[in-house]
């Protein structure tokens, strides 16, 4: 088991060893310096559940984030996650907690990689924050890969990241998307505790998470993009060696078109087993069980303010169960005043194929502010 921990992490360890010096060596590599900024979203919300009706403001989500050079190579960071509690004897309490903590280091472009980094500490995962930059309506809801269950954001670990073969152009960047704009693509792999960023790590197992992103046509179709990520490990279960905690490998593929006044993306996921280690046979609590789906997301840009986005997620949690898969609807109407503050009407359906739960559903109005 030590044996094995130590082998994914050894990778990461060797990038370290081997940049540091020349960090140390060439004091010009530098990164901007920040201050505050964050980013809330407060939404009304008449729906559906199972446990009936409901109406009411919501605070969905609030970050508050604080950045800052403190290296001519290195800065940190530390962002705080603010939602509100929803059961046990604090619920409707507002809770804080840490979402990123880390120090990033710089490394000077090395031939084909560009742009590269370092994250220490609890930092981002390869793939949502990607999908995030690509899909900006997290406001709305989580990405498909999270709501249902498989993962979240950020974990305890370690991030390397780079852009591949320069940047695109600073007309592509203003007026498409300035985010992961690397000329033929980007990656990010590491290696992380597992159990996310809000969970206690419950046992001694190390998650290796990998994305690589290809931007195929630079020249002639710079927003097209295909992505492929990974992970390999055993969910967050308690135990004392690996054998007695579920298997988690996910497969996750992604093609994706950004232009001026459109974007779309098609996912496909295929895995065994998720990060809280929950999905398991009934009958057998250590071994994981497999699931798929696949999701489509569009948002059409017709003028410089207005939006409309509509998507559908499938999703079948056991391929060996019947009748448990499900499939969600939504479309939205937004008026973005600029810089990603965002007024969004969404309407959104979750849809079960078994008879026995009926349709959830939600209309929701929400404001994003973004600082």
């Amino acid at each position: 088991m030590a044996r094995c921990r130590l082998f994914t992490v050894l990778p990461v360890l060797l990038i370290l060893t081997l940049a540091f010096p020349t960090l140390q060596a060439d004091a010009a590599v530098q990164s901007s310096d920040h201050a505050i900024g964050g980013v809330f979203f407060i939404s009304y919300q008449y729906g559906e559940s199972g446990d009936g009706e409901y109406a009411g403001f919501y605070l969905r989500r609030a970050y508050l984030t604080a950045e800052k050079t403190v290296l001519p190579y290195m800065d940190a960071r530390i962002t705080l996650d603010t939602n509100q509690d929803m059961d046990g004897d604090g619920r409707g309490d507002m809770e804080v907690r840490i979402k990123y903590a880390y120090a990033k280091f710089h490394f000077p472009d090395f031939g084909f990689f560009n742009k590269q980094s370092l994250e220490v500490g609890i930092v981002h995962a390869p793939w949502l924050d990607f999908e995030e930059h690509v899909n900006y309506y997290r406001m709305r809801e989580r990405m498909f890969i999270e709501r249902a269950g498989v993962i979240n954001s950020a974990d305890f670990g370690i991030t390397y990241a780079t852009f591949l073969g320069g940047e695109l152009d600073d007309e592509y960047k203003k007026t498409v998307n300035g985010k992961y704009a690397g000329r033929y693509g980007s990656m990010a792999f590491g290696v992380y505790n597992g159990g996310g960023y809000h969970a206690v790590e419950e046992n001694t197992n190390t998650v290796f998470e990998a994305r690589l992103t290809v931007r195929p046509l630079p020249d002639t179709m710079p927003g097209l993009q295909l992505s492929g990520f990974g992970v390999a490990g055993k969910g967050n279960g308690a135990g004392t060696t690996t054998n007695h905690i579920p298997d988690w490998n996910a497969l996750l593929g992604m093609l994706s078109y950004e232009h001026r006044y459109f974007t779309v993306t098609g996912q496909y996921l295929h895995g065994l087993g998720n990060q809280k280690g929950e999905w398991v046979e009934a009958a057998n609590l250590t071994e994981a069980v497999d699931y798929e789906g696949h999701s489509f997301f569009a948002e059409l840009k017709p003028t410089t303010h207005w939006r409309v986005i509509g998507g559908f997620d499938s999703f079948d949690p056991d391929l060996d169960v019947n009748n448990d898969h499900y499939s969600v609807y939504y479309a939205g109407l937004g008026y973005d005043f600029g810089n990603h503050n965002l007024l969004l009407f969404d309407y959104d359906a979750k849809d079960y194929v078994s008879n026995a739960r009926e349709t959830e559903y939600w209309y929701q109005l929400t404001l994003q502010v973004k600082y």
